[in-house]
Protein backbone atom coordinates (compact mmCIF):
# COMPACT_ATOMS: atom_id res chain seq x y z
CA UNK A 1 0.00 0.00 0.00
CA UNK A 2 2.75 2.20 -0.69
CA UNK A 3 0.85 4.67 -2.82
CA UNK A 4 -2.77 4.21 -1.09
CA UNK A 5 -3.81 5.43 2.34
CA UNK A 6 -4.79 3.28 4.85
CA UNK A 7 -7.62 3.43 6.25
CA UNK A 8 -8.66 1.35 9.19
CA UNK A 9 -12.00 -0.25 10.12
CA UNK A 10 -12.30 1.35 13.32
CA UNK A 11 -15.12 4.66 13.61
CA UNK A 12 -13.72 7.12 15.73
CA UNK A 13 -16.19 9.40 17.66
CA UNK A 14 -17.19 12.91 15.56
CA UNK A 15 -18.13 16.31 17.96
CA UNK A 16 -21.15 16.82 18.62
CA UNK A 17 -24.42 14.66 18.51
CA UNK A 18 -24.10 11.79 16.01
CA UNK A 19 -26.95 13.16 13.85
CA UNK A 20 -24.89 14.32 11.28
CA UNK A 21 -25.83 12.70 8.44
CA UNK A 22 -24.08 9.77 6.54
CA UNK A 23 -21.95 10.21 3.62
CA UNK A 24 -23.47 8.93 0.26
CA UNK A 25 -21.14 7.58 -2.32
CA UNK A 26 -20.85 10.03 -5.47
CA UNK A 27 -17.26 11.21 -5.24
CA UNK A 28 -15.74 14.06 -7.04
CA UNK A 29 -12.15 14.63 -8.78
CA UNK A 30 -10.62 15.75 -5.31
CA UNK A 31 -11.87 12.90 -3.00
CA UNK A 32 -14.98 14.17 -1.73
CA UNK A 33 -18.67 13.07 -1.50
CA UNK A 34 -21.78 15.44 -2.40
CA UNK A 35 -25.72 14.51 -2.94
CA UNK A 36 -25.99 17.18 -5.37
CA UNK A 37 -23.86 20.58 -6.73
CA UNK A 38 -23.48 22.47 -3.63
CA UNK A 39 -26.04 25.27 -2.86
CA UNK A 40 -25.60 27.97 -0.17
CA UNK A 41 -27.86 30.12 1.00
CA UNK A 42 -28.13 34.28 2.35
CA UNK A 43 -30.55 35.21 4.36
CA UNK A 44 -31.23 37.61 7.18
CA UNK A 45 -32.85 37.01 10.32
CA UNK A 46 -36.43 38.54 10.50
CA UNK A 47 -36.32 38.32 14.73
CA UNK A 48 -33.93 38.07 17.43
CA UNK A 49 -33.94 34.51 18.30
CA UNK A 50 -31.92 31.80 19.01
CA UNK A 51 -30.01 30.21 15.87
CA UNK A 52 -31.39 26.88 15.56
CA UNK A 53 -34.99 27.75 15.12
CA UNK A 54 -33.86 30.74 13.15
CA UNK A 55 -32.27 28.60 10.43
CA UNK A 56 -35.46 26.52 10.37
CA UNK A 57 -37.66 29.30 10.07
CA UNK A 58 -35.67 30.38 7.70
CA UNK A 59 -34.40 27.84 5.18
CA UNK A 60 -37.50 25.62 6.05
CA UNK A 61 -35.83 22.31 8.00
CA UNK A 62 -36.49 20.24 10.51
CA UNK A 63 -34.32 20.68 13.71
CA UNK A 64 -32.42 17.62 13.05
CA UNK A 65 -30.73 18.79 9.55
CA UNK A 66 -30.07 22.09 10.47
CA UNK A 67 -28.29 21.05 13.79
CA UNK A 68 -26.16 18.75 11.27
CA UNK A 69 -25.45 21.55 9.15
CA UNK A 70 -24.14 23.87 12.43
CA UNK A 71 -22.23 21.22 13.94
CA UNK A 72 -20.36 20.18 10.52
CA UNK A 73 -19.29 23.68 10.48
CA UNK A 74 -21.43 24.66 7.25
CA UNK A 75 -23.29 27.80 9.03
CA UNK A 76 -21.64 31.62 9.61
CA UNK A 77 -23.29 34.12 11.29
CA UNK A 78 -21.90 37.64 10.20
CA UNK A 79 -18.93 35.70 8.42
CA UNK A 80 -17.90 33.90 11.58
CA UNK A 81 -18.62 30.12 11.55
CA UNK A 82 -20.27 28.81 14.11
CA UNK A 83 -18.69 25.70 16.08
CA UNK A 84 -20.32 22.59 17.13
CA UNK A 85 -22.53 23.30 20.62
CA UNK A 86 -23.40 27.05 19.64
CA UNK A 87 -26.83 26.27 18.53
CA UNK A 88 -29.15 28.61 21.00
CA UNK A 89 -26.78 31.59 20.48
CA UNK A 90 -29.16 34.74 19.90
CA UNK A 91 -28.64 35.66 16.65
CA UNK A 92 -29.64 39.75 16.69
CA UNK A 93 -32.50 40.74 14.61
CA UNK A 94 -31.01 42.03 10.39
CA UNK A 95 -27.98 39.33 11.04
CA UNK A 96 -26.99 38.10 7.86
CA UNK A 97 -26.44 34.43 8.06
CA UNK A 98 -24.65 32.20 5.25
CA UNK A 99 -25.46 28.36 5.08
CA UNK A 100 -23.82 25.46 3.15
CA UNK A 101 -27.18 23.66 2.78
CA UNK A 102 -25.97 20.34 0.84
CA UNK A 103 -21.58 20.22 2.71
CA UNK A 104 -18.85 18.54 0.53
CA UNK A 105 -18.13 15.24 2.60
CA UNK A 106 -15.49 12.97 2.86
CA UNK A 107 -16.44 9.44 4.07
CA UNK A 108 -12.61 8.34 4.70
CA UNK A 109 -12.41 10.46 7.81
CA UNK A 110 -14.85 8.89 9.36
CA UNK A 111 -13.65 5.35 8.49
CA UNK A 112 -9.74 6.16 9.16
CA UNK A 113 -8.28 4.75 12.38
CA UNK A 114 -6.70 7.93 13.04
CA UNK A 115 -4.87 7.05 16.21
CA UNK A 116 -3.02 4.98 14.32
CA UNK A 117 -2.13 7.60 12.05
CA UNK A 118 -0.20 9.53 14.24
CA UNK A 119 3.61 9.24 13.48
CA UNK A 120 5.43 11.08 15.99
CA UNK A 121 4.41 13.58 18.45
CA UNK A 122 6.75 15.75 20.75
CA UNK A 123 4.93 18.50 23.46
CA UNK A 124 5.50 20.71 20.55
CA UNK A 125 3.89 19.41 17.42
CA UNK A 126 3.15 16.08 16.25
CA UNK A 127 3.83 14.40 12.57
CA UNK A 128 0.68 12.81 11.51
CA UNK A 129 -0.07 10.24 8.21
CA UNK A 130 -2.88 11.73 6.24
CA UNK A 131 -4.72 9.50 4.18
CA UNK A 132 -5.97 10.40 1.01
CA UNK A 133 -9.25 11.77 -0.13
CA UNK A 134 -9.48 13.76 3.31
CA UNK A 135 -8.37 17.90 3.56
CA UNK A 136 -5.52 18.50 5.69
CA UNK A 137 -8.02 21.79 6.73
CA UNK A 138 -11.52 22.48 7.56
CA UNK A 139 -13.19 23.91 4.17
CA UNK A 140 -15.56 26.37 3.81
CA UNK A 141 -18.94 23.89 3.90
CA UNK A 142 -17.25 21.33 6.52
CA UNK A 143 -14.91 21.82 9.26
CA UNK A 144 -15.31 18.01 10.90
CA UNK A 145 -14.24 15.59 8.61
CA UNK A 146 -10.86 16.94 8.04
CA UNK A 147 -7.24 15.82 9.24
CA UNK A 148 -6.82 18.38 11.63
CA UNK A 149 -9.61 18.44 13.43
CA UNK A 150 -9.24 14.46 13.60
CA UNK A 151 -5.84 14.35 14.59
CA UNK A 152 -6.94 16.79 17.29
CA UNK A 153 -9.24 14.53 18.42
CA UNK A 154 -7.39 11.48 18.12
CA UNK A 155 -4.57 12.91 20.55
CA UNK A 156 -7.22 15.20 22.45
CA UNK A 157 -5.43 18.17 22.30
CA UNK A 158 -5.38 21.03 19.69
CA UNK A 159 -3.55 21.20 16.79
CA UNK A 160 -2.44 23.27 13.85
CA UNK A 161 -1.85 22.24 10.50
CA UNK A 162 1.39 23.83 9.50
CA UNK A 163 1.36 23.40 5.53
CA UNK A 164 -1.00 21.67 3.26
CA UNK A 165 -1.27 18.20 1.34
CA UNK A 166 -4.20 18.15 -1.91
CA UNK A 167 -7.22 16.35 -1.01
CA UNK A 168 -6.22 13.16 -2.87
CA UNK A 169 -2.61 12.76 -1.79
CA UNK A 170 -1.66 11.07 1.20
CA UNK A 171 1.41 11.13 3.66
CA UNK A 172 3.23 12.91 6.57
CA UNK A 173 1.97 16.36 7.47
CA UNK A 174 3.77 18.21 10.39
CA UNK A 175 0.79 20.21 12.96
CA UNK A 176 1.60 22.60 15.69
CA UNK A 177 0.70 21.87 19.25
CA UNK A 178 1.57 25.58 20.56
CA UNK A 179 1.12 28.92 18.95
CA UNK A 180 5.06 29.27 19.65
CA UNK A 181 6.44 26.43 17.21
CA UNK A 182 3.25 27.54 15.23
CA UNK A 183 5.16 30.84 14.38
CA UNK A 184 8.48 29.14 14.32
CA UNK A 185 7.64 26.92 11.68
CA UNK A 186 5.93 28.98 9.53
CA UNK A 187 8.97 30.57 9.66
CA UNK A 188 11.08 28.33 8.29
CA UNK A 189 8.18 27.76 5.79
CA UNK A 190 9.15 31.54 4.59
CA UNK A 191 12.66 30.65 4.56
CA UNK A 192 12.59 27.54 2.43
CA UNK A 193 14.12 25.35 5.44
CA UNK A 194 12.03 22.74 5.35
CA UNK A 195 12.57 19.89 3.34
CA UNK A 196 9.84 18.16 1.74
CA UNK A 197 9.85 14.71 -0.63
CA UNK A 198 7.30 13.15 -2.37
CA UNK A 199 6.98 9.71 -3.83
CA UNK A 200 4.67 10.25 -7.55
CA UNK A 201 3.59 6.91 -9.39
CA UNK A 202 3.37 7.95 -12.90
CA UNK A 203 2.84 7.13 -16.66
CA UNK A 204 6.25 8.03 -17.72
CA UNK A 205 9.59 9.08 -16.64
CA UNK A 206 9.93 12.73 -16.27
CA UNK A 207 13.28 14.87 -16.62
CA UNK A 208 15.78 13.95 -13.81
CA UNK A 209 16.69 17.52 -11.99
CA UNK A 210 15.84 20.67 -11.78
CA UNK A 211 11.99 21.42 -13.63
CA UNK A 212 11.21 24.93 -13.66
CA UNK A 213 7.60 26.10 -14.82
CA UNK A 214 5.76 29.46 -14.34
CA UNK A 215 1.47 29.39 -12.80
CA UNK A 216 -1.27 31.25 -13.54
CA UNK A 217 -2.43 33.31 -10.13
CA UNK A 218 -5.62 32.10 -10.10
CA UNK A 219 -8.30 30.36 -7.63
CA UNK A 220 -9.79 27.95 -10.17
CA UNK A 221 -8.05 24.27 -11.16
CA UNK A 222 -6.71 22.85 -13.04
CA UNK A 223 -3.76 25.28 -13.10
CA UNK A 224 -2.36 26.85 -15.78
CA UNK A 225 1.18 26.76 -16.70
CA UNK A 226 3.68 28.82 -18.65
CA UNK A 227 7.91 27.37 -19.82
CA UNK A 228 8.38 31.40 -19.69
CA UNK A 229 8.02 33.97 -17.10
CA UNK A 230 5.09 35.62 -17.25
CA UNK A 231 3.51 38.84 -15.50
CA UNK A 232 2.16 37.99 -12.03
CA UNK A 233 2.76 34.27 -13.00
CA UNK A 234 4.44 32.55 -9.64
CA UNK A 235 7.64 30.53 -9.89
CA UNK A 236 7.43 26.77 -9.73
CA UNK A 237 10.60 24.99 -9.02
CA UNK A 238 10.52 20.68 -7.86
CA UNK A 239 13.74 18.60 -8.45
CA UNK A 240 13.16 15.06 -9.65
CA UNK A 241 15.42 12.96 -7.69
CA UNK A 242 14.92 9.40 -9.61
CA UNK A 243 12.66 8.03 -11.41
CA UNK A 244 12.66 3.99 -11.38
CA UNK A 245 10.28 1.10 -12.06
CA UNK A 246 7.15 0.07 -10.58
CA UNK A 247 4.89 -2.97 -11.14
CA UNK A 248 1.52 -3.08 -10.91
CA UNK A 249 1.62 -6.24 -8.86
CA UNK A 250 2.88 -3.96 -5.74
CA UNK A 251 0.29 -1.73 -5.91
CA UNK A 252 -2.52 -2.20 -3.03
CA UNK A 253 -5.62 -4.16 -4.80
CA UNK A 254 -7.42 -0.54 -5.11
CA UNK A 255 -4.92 1.20 -6.81
CA UNK A 256 -4.40 -1.63 -9.22
CA UNK A 257 -7.62 -1.77 -10.34
CA UNK A 258 -7.66 1.60 -11.08
CA UNK A 259 -4.67 0.72 -13.12
CA UNK A 260 -5.92 -2.04 -14.96
CA UNK A 261 -9.01 0.14 -15.92
CA UNK A 262 -6.78 2.44 -17.48
CA UNK A 263 -5.03 -0.20 -19.22
CA UNK A 264 -8.46 -1.28 -21.12
CA UNK A 265 -9.08 2.45 -22.18
CA UNK A 266 -8.62 3.75 -25.75
CA UNK A 267 -8.16 7.42 -25.97
CA UNK A 268 -10.41 8.74 -28.45
CA UNK A 269 -7.60 10.87 -30.42
CA UNK A 270 -5.70 8.11 -31.18
CA UNK A 271 -7.49 4.72 -30.84
CA UNK A 272 -4.80 3.36 -29.36
CA UNK A 273 -3.98 1.85 -26.01
CA UNK A 274 -2.09 3.66 -23.61
CA UNK A 275 1.47 4.25 -23.79
CA UNK A 276 3.42 3.56 -20.78
CA UNK A 277 6.97 3.75 -19.90
CA UNK A 278 9.43 0.27 -20.37
CA UNK A 279 12.19 -0.17 -17.85
CA UNK A 280 14.74 0.79 -20.43
CA UNK A 281 13.77 4.10 -21.46
CA UNK A 282 13.59 4.71 -17.51
CA UNK A 283 16.65 3.89 -16.89
CA UNK A 284 17.84 5.61 -19.96
CA UNK A 285 16.04 8.82 -18.72
CA UNK A 286 13.36 10.78 -19.67
CA UNK A 287 12.56 12.32 -23.25
CA UNK A 288 12.27 9.09 -24.19
CA UNK A 289 9.22 7.81 -26.57
CA UNK A 290 6.83 5.70 -25.15
CA UNK A 291 6.46 1.90 -26.14
CA UNK A 292 2.52 0.39 -25.89
CA UNK A 293 1.33 -1.46 -23.87
CA UNK A 294 0.22 -5.32 -25.38
CA UNK A 295 -2.24 -7.05 -24.04
CA UNK A 296 -0.26 -10.21 -22.52
CA UNK A 297 2.38 -7.62 -20.67
CA UNK A 298 2.36 -6.07 -16.94
CA UNK A 299 1.25 -2.47 -17.40
CA UNK A 300 4.91 -0.79 -16.39
CA UNK A 301 4.65 2.39 -14.58
CA UNK A 302 7.62 4.61 -13.27
CA UNK A 303 7.91 5.37 -9.41
CA UNK A 304 9.21 9.30 -9.27
CA UNK A 305 10.73 10.89 -6.17
CA UNK A 306 10.35 14.34 -5.84
CA UNK A 307 12.29 17.25 -3.65
CA UNK A 308 9.77 19.86 -3.60
CA UNK A 309 10.90 23.60 -3.29
CA UNK A 310 8.42 25.87 -4.10
CA UNK A 311 4.75 24.90 -2.71
CA UNK A 312 2.44 25.87 -4.99
CA UNK A 313 -1.29 24.49 -4.91
CA UNK A 314 -1.26 21.27 -7.38
CA UNK A 315 2.36 22.07 -8.10
CA UNK A 316 3.69 18.51 -8.23
CA UNK A 317 0.35 17.49 -10.12
CA UNK A 318 0.55 20.41 -12.62
CA UNK A 319 4.10 20.50 -13.58
CA UNK A 320 4.19 16.18 -13.86
CA UNK A 321 1.81 16.31 -16.10
CA UNK A 322 3.25 19.47 -18.35
CA UNK A 323 5.65 17.52 -18.99
CA UNK A 324 3.83 14.32 -19.99
CA UNK A 325 4.22 12.22 -16.70
CA UNK A 326 0.66 12.53 -15.57
CA UNK A 327 -0.03 10.80 -12.08
CA UNK A 328 -1.66 7.89 -12.37
CA UNK A 329 -5.26 8.56 -10.86
CA UNK A 330 -5.07 12.43 -11.80
CA UNK A 331 -7.95 13.06 -13.73
CA UNK A 332 -7.90 16.37 -13.36
CA UNK A 333 -4.38 16.91 -15.02
CA UNK A 334 -5.55 15.19 -18.03
CA UNK A 335 -3.84 11.90 -16.25
CA UNK A 336 -6.17 10.66 -19.74
CA UNK A 337 -5.50 7.35 -19.39
CA UNK A 338 -6.96 6.91 -15.63
CA UNK A 339 -9.81 6.40 -13.86
CA UNK A 340 -11.31 8.29 -11.00
CA UNK A 341 -10.78 7.32 -6.98
CA UNK A 342 -7.14 7.03 -6.66
CA UNK A 343 -4.26 9.45 -7.19
CA UNK A 344 -1.14 7.77 -6.09
CA UNK A 345 0.91 10.36 -4.47
CA UNK A 346 2.41 10.11 -1.43
CA UNK A 347 4.16 12.88 1.13
CA UNK A 348 7.00 10.79 2.21
CA UNK A 349 9.48 12.75 4.08
CA UNK A 350 9.05 16.17 5.72
CA UNK A 351 12.38 17.56 7.59
CA UNK A 352 13.49 20.91 9.08
CA UNK A 353 17.15 21.94 9.89
CA UNK A 354 17.21 22.47 13.66
CA UNK A 355 20.26 24.31 15.42
CA UNK A 356 22.27 23.81 12.20
CA UNK A 357 21.18 19.71 11.91
CA UNK A 358 18.96 18.14 10.32
CA UNK A 359 15.61 16.71 11.59
CA UNK A 360 13.50 14.22 9.89
CA UNK A 361 10.32 12.54 10.32
CA UNK A 362 9.94 9.51 7.79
Amino acid sequence: ERHEGRTGSALIGRRGPARINPCVAMSDDEGGSSMAPEQVRHVRAAVAGPLLPTICSLLGLDRVSAASLLDMGAVYVEKVRVTSGDHDQIVPKDAYLRVHTNPRRFPVARSTDWPSRIVSTTPHFAVINKPGGVPVHATLDNAVEVSDACASEALAARLWALHRLDVPTHGLVVMGRTPGFTSHFGKLLQDRQVHKEYLALTYAPPPLGLLVAHMEPSLRSPKVLSLSPQEGYHECRLVVLSATPFPVSLLSARAASVVERSRRSIPAESGQPPKVATREEVAGGAGSELSDSSPGEELRLCEVRIRLETGRTHQIRAQLAFVGCCIVGDEMYNAKYANRGVEAMNAEGVGVKRRGKEMEDT
